[in-house]
C-alpha cells in the first residue's frame, strides 16, 4: 500500500495543474473509509470516494476513467481489460510477470535504484518497505503528465 500522504500529495499535485477540469476517484471498500479520509476529506472538491461493494461495481466505476493511477492490484488489472490507461504504482511484485509488455497505454512507475524492487517477497513491513517509501508523488504525476 502506497503511503496515504503520498496519494493526498498526488491528488493535490493533480488539482494543481489541472484545476476543475480533474475528477479524481478514490475507490474504497467497506474498510477503507479511514484510509480515504486521510487523502482527502469527504465532501472535498473534485474528489469523489465511492464505496464499492463488488467487482461488478468496482468495473464499471473503472470503465467511466480516463485514466487509472494504481498498484499492482485486481483494480489495475481491471483497468487493463477495460482498455483504460494505467499508470502502475510498481513495488514488490515482478513486472515481466503482472504488466502488458510494450502498451504505451499501460505504464510503471518504481522507485529507483533499490535492490529489493520486484523482490515477489510480502515480508516487508507495509509501512516502511523501501519501494513504497521511495516512489516520491511528483514522479508518479510526470508520468501522469506524460500519459495525458
Amino acid at each position: 500500500m502506497w503511503p496515504a500522504e503520498n496519494w493526498k500529495r498526488l491528488a493535490e499535485l493533480i488539482i494543481q495543474k489541472y484545476s476543475t477540469k480533474a475528477k479524481i476517484f478514490i475507490f474504497i471498500d467497506k474498510n477503507g473509509q479511514d484510509f480515504a479520509k486521510r487523502i482527502c476529506p469527504f465532501g472535498a472538491k473534485n474528489i469523489f470516494i465511492p464505496q464499492c461493494e463488488n467487482l461488478t461495481q468496482l468495473s464499471s466505476y473503472i470503465s467511466f476513467l480516463n485514466l487509472a493511477v494504481t498498484v499492482c492490484t485486481g483494480t489495475k488489472h481491471i483497468a487493463i481489460a477495460l482498455n483504460v490507461p494505467t499508470i502502475t504504482i510498481q513495488t514488490i511484485t515482478n513486472p515481466n510477470t503482472w504488466h502488458p509488455a510494450g502498451n504505451p497505454k499501460h505504464r510503471l512507475v518504481s522507485a529507483q535504484g533499490l535492490d529489493c524492487l520486484y523482490c515477489d517477497k510480502t515480508t516487508c513491513n507495509p509501512v516502511t518497505a523501501p519501494c513504497l517509501l521511495n516512489l516520491k508523488p511528483e514522479l508518479v504525476f510526470n508520468e501522469l503528465t506524460n500519459l495525458l
